[in-house]
């Protein structure tokens, strides 16, 4: 039997609850490219930012942060 797992992505600014801000997300980024970790990207469209966002596993931004939130 095989199980699969379902991973949550989120985009930081699901996680922190507001916007990440660009020098987060640029290292936030680089951390999880250094680690191989396995992101995703969505296209949004809203009245503060159109373009693609980076998502990431929901452990792996736990992880990151540490409890700190």
């Amino acid at each position: 039997m095989t199980k699969t797992i379902e991973v949550e992505f989120l985009s930081l600014f699901d996680y922190l609850h507001k916007p990440a801000g660009g020098e987060l997300g640029a290292t936030v980024y680089m951390d999880a490219k250094k680690r191989g970790v396995l992101m995703e990207t969505k296209e949004i469209s809203n009245s503060k930012y159109t373009g693609k966002i980076m998502l990431y596993p929901k452990p792996y931004l736990d992880n990151y942060f540490g409890g700190k939130l």
